[in-house]
């Protein structure tokens, strides 16, 4: 397997803080109830790891990852909502930071395709991705900066999809494509040492 931007082997806060009090590697993943973030959080899954498994409204689905993460050692945390509500976004990076003390790594994967064709799509199918998928990552990475900041190698992994930058005479998904070009091309940057 690929160790795809060192995601893998990401070294994380130390497993004593100063106080000599084990803490928790907090890994936050939206979109983790099914497919890409769902194996993403069961690659993470281990000992001394705390996962938010996120999702827009699958629970079950959630609630099978979360069980086979704590099969797996790891802590984990489960909540659903909507990205598009930025108080939702910002929520659940609050939650991963009371819950794991705080975070290391946010993997904003969420997202979903509206399969209608081109003109089929109107304003509102595009600022629901758009809402989702481009705001919805706005809210997560500005509310989890100042905590990446404190960790040792703090990431936030923007999850995109090649299709997204393939442009075809009649695209099949032209709301999810734009919306996820968007947060790829603008990334999270971290500030220059000073």
């Amino acid at each position: 397997m690929h160790e795809a931007a060192g995601l893998w082997r990401i070294k994380f806060r130390g497993s004593e803080d100063a106080m000599g009090e084990e803490t928790l590697r907090s890994i936050l993943v939206t979109g983790s109830g099914s497919g890409i973030g769902k194996a993403i959080a069961r690659r993470l899954a281990a000992p001394g790891v705390g996962l938010l498994i996120h999702a827009l409204r699958n629970e079950a689905g959630c609630q099978r990852v979360a069980a086979e993460a704590r099969d797996k050692g790891a802590e984990t945390v489960v909540a659903l909502g909507d990205l598009s509500d930025g108080a939702v976004a910002e929520g659940l990076v609050d939650q991963a930071v009371t819950a794991f003390g705080g975070l290391d790594v946010l993997v904003a994967n969420a997202g979903f395709p509206d399969v209608r064709a081109f003109m089929d799509i109107d304003r509102a199918a595009l600022e629901a991705c758009h809402g989702v998928m481009t705001a919805g990552f706005f809210h997560l990475a500005r509310r989890a900066a100042p905590h990446l900041e404190k960790a040792e190698h703090g990431r936030i992994i923007a999850i995109s999809t090649l299709s997204a930058h393939v442009f075809r005479s009649r695209p099949r998904r032209p709301p999810r494509r734009a919306s996820r070009h968007s947060p790829t091309r603008s990334p999270w940057r971290s500030r220059p040492p000073a």
